[in-house]
Parts: structure tokens; C-alpha cells; sequence
């Protein structure tokens, strides 16, 4: 009976196992052809084939990031199932953990626009806006969580590392704002107007954001984890 019981717990593991990793393809399939759709809509209606002025978005940057990971991913989680276990990648994994907490920061972005104080106002219900904004922060969320291998030497300074796509955006586009390469009235979002908007608040929006991403990086390390463990009970 022992025997019979060891044999069943582990064909069920298998199964979850397999399981796990093809719902985990198809979530990633599906965040890169949304993801990559959506920008080319973007970029045809509202920027007329202008790639460059495209990124001045961290949205766009967002997105254009995350389906090239989901595609990694994808092709990761194959390789998972034909391995029959875990591949554990420690610098992907943050790769990952970037593209996550990216897409969450753009979704909580989204929400304090909402607040009459801020002027952004995006066009929320557009097919494209509604993906970058929605369905890719929640589908690349849910594919972090149930799929990604937990990695279990995260010292608290790593958890930053949720926050370098942001950090290379915020350092390349305050660059270009003050050297003049964009013009004021292309600025994409009020608290990137250095030249005009007062210091507070822009440093409340800073704080705000990067407080977010890590608190985001440590919850979604924890829960990656907790998720991984309950696969299998």
C-alpha cells in the first residue's frame, strides 16, 4: 500500500507539474501577443510609425519588455516540461521579478490618475490602453506567481532590483527632458516635468513609486514562494 501510495503522490506531483508549466505557456503566449499587438496599434493610431517618440512612455517601455520575457518564459517552461523539473535561473528570476513589478507600477500609476489632483488622464477603455494597463499587469502577476521557481537567497537590498526597469527609464528620460530632446509639451507624465512642476511634488511621486516597487518586490517574493509550496499539498 505504501508503495502503491508513493507511486500516486508522485504521478500527481507530475501532473501538477505539467499542468503548471502549460497554463504557464499559455498566460505567456498570451501577454506577448497582447503585449506586441497592442503596440503597434499604439504606435500606428496615435504616433504614425514614430518608434522613438513611442518610448517616451513608460507604459510602452513596459510592455515591449514584459512580452519579450513572457516569450523567454514560454520557451523555459517547454524546456521545464520536457526536463520534468524546475529550471532555476537566479538572474532571470529578477528579470521576472522586474517585469512584474513594472506592470504592477503602471496599473498603480493608472489608479492615482484617477485622483482629481492629477492631471494624466488616459484613455483607459482603448483596446491597446486597456491591455497595457489591465490585462498584462494581471496575467503577468499570475504567471509570476504559479510558475516562476521562488529563488531563496533574496537579501532585502536585492529586492531594488524590482525597480531597474524603472530606474533606467527615469534616468534616460529625465536626460533627454533636460537636455531638451523632448519638448515640454511631450513630456508624457506630469511628475517627469522637471522644468515646471514644483519639487515636491515630484519628489512625493518619486518616494511614492519607488516605496511601491519594493514593498511590491518583497510581497511578490513571499507570495511567489508561498504559492510554489502549495502546488504540491
Amino acid at each position: 500500500m505504501n508503495a502503491v501510495s508513493t507511486a500516486e503522490n508522485t504521478e500527481y506531483k507530475d501532473y501538477r507539474f505539467k499542468y503548471k508549466k502549460q497554463l504557464n505557456i499559455l498566460i505567456s503566449l498570451t501577454i506577448s501577443i497582447l503585449g506586441f499587438c497592442s503596440f503597434f496599434i499604439s504606435v500606428v493610431r496615435d504616433m504614425n510609425w514614430d518608434f522613438l517618440s513611442d518610448f517616451r512612455f513608460m507604459t510602452i517601455n513596459g510592455t515591449v519588455f514584459t512580452s519579450i520575457i513572457s516569450l523567454v518564459t514560454a520557451v523555459i517552461s517547454l524546456m521545464e516540461i520536457i526536463k520534468g523539473e524546475d529550471i532555476k535561473l537566479e538572474k532571470f528570476y529578477f528579470l521576472r521579478l522586474t517585469s512584474v513589478v513594472t506592470e504592477s507600477i503602471i496599473a498603480f500609476v493608472i489608479l492615482m490618475s484617477l485622483f482629481p489632483f492629477v492631471p494624466d488622464k488616459p484613455d483607459i477603455l482603448k483596446y491597446d490602453s486597456f491591455n497595457m494597463h489591465v490585462i498584462i499587469p494581471a496575467l503577468t502577476i499570475i504567471s509570476f506567481l504559479i510558475a516562476e521557481p521562488p529563488s531563496n537567497k533574496i537579501k532585502p537590498v536585492m529586492r531594488f532590483n524590482g525597480s531597474a526597469l524603472i530606474t533606467i527609464y527615469s534616468v534616460i528620460i529625465i536626460s533627454l527632458i533636460l537636455w531638451g530632446v523632448i519638448p515640454q509639451s511631450e513630456i508624457p507624465y506630469s511628475f517627469l516635468e522637471v522644468n515646471t512642476r514644483p519639487l515636491w511634488y515630484i519628489l512625493l511621486a518619486g518616494v511614492i513609486i519607488y516605496a511601491s516597487a519594493y514593498f511590491l518586490s518583497w510581497g511578490y517574493i513571499e507570495l511567489n514562494k508561498r504559492v510554489a509550496k502549495s502546488w504540491y499539498n
